[in-house]
């Protein structure tokens, strides 16, 4: 379904919920379920949501005993605060509002595979999205798929950075990632790689064999394929290999013992 309407405000997802009119005045959002409301209906898109979707989510699963009155007093307490940007059409409810989300989704499309366009669209992150409302279904699906983005795009940044050569930098961002999501096993490959690219060979061995003893612990699993190779590849110095020909010693990367 194409949007209903041109944006005429702000709403801020990645992180705690926040909203400002065209000329970045905040917009008062009071009321828990004036705020589901809200995170509803961008989480659509511009998009009409349908009056049973919204109650379903505004309500929390508990419909009250008059749905569309219920509904409708929620409507009108957002539009006291919003104007026009809320809209009233075929069967539901559009909110007219550009999101930092979409601005992350743009910047992305935008930034090719450069250690500087990756690391501006990760700058729109506050904390975690949809944060206040992951207990509705539909908005933790959504939360999710953003946040399935962001560490991709993470991983992403850090490989940039190790191919222009900023391997450490990599190394610490990578390290904090793998705190908060140890499973991510591209993340520990790039880890691997830009410890071996700043010359710590031994600990790229190290950090190896301590996600293989935590899949084996946690998941009963080994490594994959490829990161067992990669293991291989740097136990023997093989700077020819393709997982670490961007860091080959005849660029002047030391290569620790």
């Amino acid at each position: 379904m194409t949007p209903y309407v041109v944006p005429s405000m702000s709403v801020a997802v990645l992180g705690t919920l926040e909203a400002c009119d065209v000329g970045g005045r905040p917009i008062p959002l009071e009321g828990l379920r004036v705020r589901r409301l809200v995170a509803v209906l961008v989480a659509h898109r511009g998009q009409i949501v349908r009056a049973e979707t919204l109650t379903e989510n505004v309500f929390a699963g508990r419909p009250p005993l008059h749905p569309a009155p219920a509904l409708y007093s929620v409507a009108a307490r957002l539009r006291r605060s919003v104007g026009d940007a809320l809209a009233r059409a075929a069967g539901g409810y559009a909110l007219s509002a550009h999101t930092d989300a979409a601005d992350f989704e743009a910047a992305l499309a935008g930034a090719a595979e450069t250690a500087h366009g990756l690391g501006k669209a990760l700058e729109l992150w506050r904390g975690p999205a949809y944060s206040e409302f992951l207990d509705l279904p539909m908005l933790a699906a959504e939360a999710g798929r953003l946040e399935l983005r962001r560490l991709d795009t993470v991983e992403r940044r850090a490989e940039a950075l190790q191919a222009c050569g900023r391997a450490a930098d990599a190394v610490a961002e990578l390290e904090v990632l793998l705190r908060e999501h140890p499973f991510r096993e591209r993340a520990h490959a790039a880890l691997m790689r830009a410890l071996y690219a700043t010359g710590c060979h031994n600990d790229a061995l190290r950090h190896y064999a301590r996600y293989r003893r935590l899949l084996a612990a946690e998941l009963g699993l080994e490594p994959t394929p490829v990161l067992r190779q990669l293991n291989c590849d740097i136990l023997r110095h093989d700077v020819v290999s393709p997982a670490l020909a961007a860091f080959r010693a005849d660029q002047g990367i030391a290569i620790a013992g």
